[in-house]
This record gives C-alpha cells, structure tokens and sequence, in this order.
C-alpha cells in the first residue's frame, strides 16, 4: 500500500513540475534518491553499484522503471492482505487517536474491496477502543 502511494506521490511531482524532467533517466534518479528506508535503500544501492559498473542505469524508460517498482514495492494480493488484516485485531484502534483509526479503517475497508454496509459497521465498532465502545453502547435516542 505504501509502495503505491509513493508512486502516486511520485507521479504527481513530476506531472505538476515536467520542466524538471528533461528525460526519464532524470525521473528514475529522482525516485531513488527518495527511496533510503530498509528496501528501498538496498534497491537504490543495488541500482547504483549496477549503474557505476555499466554506465547507466537498468532501465531505459519510465514505464520499465515503474513497473519493476510495483513487482518489488507493491502487495500483489493487495484485496486479501486487506481483508486478513480485517479479520484479526492488527487494525484496532489501541492507543491511535480516533480520527487515525477511522482514516487507516476506511483505507483497509477500500483495499479489501468490502461493500456491505452492517458488516463494515460492526468491524468498525469492533475495533474501537473499549472506552469508546462503551460509550457508543450507552448512547440513545431523542
């Protein structure tokens, strides 16, 4: 999932600023430069030790780039990962503010393609921290 958003934050940088962009050479060193945490940062060695050996880099355009990102960076079985996530405690609220809970929900909610609207709800609930659970149960009408 971050993989993904990293492309699209990607993506956007370079549609909004193409004068910055001279080639898609420049686009790919731009990338990796950004790319400096765990993975990404042995990826972006990797690519760089091969591009001092032989000159250049893997890749010749963009779209190669772009989709050896997304095999390396993004869940092949996004839908699934999703939905075993919403079937174990791994998405509960715990010590997280309410309204981080809520966006990280929706996210896993949109992932696992979920679309029945009592079941969303009751994960939901379920996954709120007892304080507010207790709360809501004490609520009522008019």
């Amino acid at each position: 999932m971050k993989g993904h958003a990293f492309l699209n934050s990607c993506d956007l940088y370079i549609g909004l600023t193409p004068t910055q962009f001279t080639d898609d050479q420049v686009k790919i060193y731009w990338v990796l430069s950004f790319m400096k945490g765990n993975c990404a940062a042995h990826f972006t060695d990797q690519t760089m030790q091969l591009a001092q050996q032989t000159g250049s880099l893997p890749w010749v355009t963009w779209a190669e780039f772009r989709l050896e990102f997304i095999c390396d960076f993004c869940p092949k079985n996004e839908v699934q990962m999703a939905r075993m996530d919403l079937e174990t405690s791994k998405y509960h609220q715990g010590s997280h503010s309410v309204e981080k809970y809520i966006n990280e929900f929706w996210e896993l909610v949109e992932h696992a393609e979920y679309t029945e609207g009592v079941n969303i709800v009751l994960k939901f609930r379920h996954g709120l921290s007892p304080i507010i659970q207790n709360y809501i149960a004490c609520l009522t009408y008019g």
